[in-house]
């Protein structure tokens, strides 16, 4: 798959999520093509298609970009970065914001750095080797405004961890369950531009009223 093919399928999905295109394709492309590049070394993703590769290194991160979840020059911390998304993209589409990835495998570490330098955001991205103790998190740079985590914990989980590491913690749901989780002060439903999977974002904010517990 070439560059211009990647541009065609960013271009797609940019535009079944709803978000302005203009820009954001030749801003997004480069980091599918490093994955790419580097997934015959490493195992960086599941995704067996073009298009699968699409879906999960980007339709999360747009979604987030167009939110207002994400205070402007604000921070966030992704726990369990693997192949760097959501935090990269949303770092791409998102100039003013300055990410923390924590990432525990040496060789996805290396990755990341390498897509930190050659993407222009060694000055607003900093890779942390290592991992969340779930009983005691903590990390250095706490707080954060905002706490991100995708298929690293159990939603429920996620949720304890996220909210000390930052008052707002982001949950991503996909359809394979329903999570047993209170109320959020937001959330946000799509579909994956090529797989259809529904997926959803749930905002939780310890800033507003506590959350009623689902019956």
């Amino acid at each position: 798959m070439g560059p211009s093919t990647d541009n065609a399928l960013v271009a797609e999905a940019l535009v079944h999520l709803g978000y302005p295109e203009e820009g954001a394709v030749s801003i997004l492309a480069p980091f599918v093509q490093l994955v790419r590049t580097w997934s015959r070394r490493m195992n960086l993703t599941g995704a067996r298609t073009d298009r699968d590769l699409v879906d999960v290194l980007l339709t999360d991160a747009i979604v987030l970009a167009r939110q207002h979840w994400l205070p402007q020059g604000g921070s966030f911390v992704d726990v369990g970065s693997g192949g760097g998304t959501p935090a990269i993209p949303l770092l791409l589409l998102r100039s003013d914001l300055r990410g923390t990835l924590v990432e525990p495998l040496r060789k996805r570490v290396t990755f990341l750095r390498t897509c930190a330098g050659q993407l222009g955001l060694s000055n607003r991205m900093k890779v942390i080797e290592g991992r969340i103790d779930p009983d005691t998190p903590q990390l250095a740079d706490a707080p954060f405004d905002v706490a991100l985590s995708r298929a690293t914990f159990e939603p429920e989980t996620w949720l304890r961890i996220g909210s000390s590491l930052a008052p707002r913690t982001v949950v991503f749901v996909g359809s394979e369950r329903s999570p047993d989780l209170p109320d959020p002060q937001d959330r946000t439903r799509y579909n994956l531009p090529f797989g259809g999977s529904p997926r959803e974002l749930r905002l939780f904010d310890r800033a507003l009223d506590t959350p009623t517990p689902v019956p």
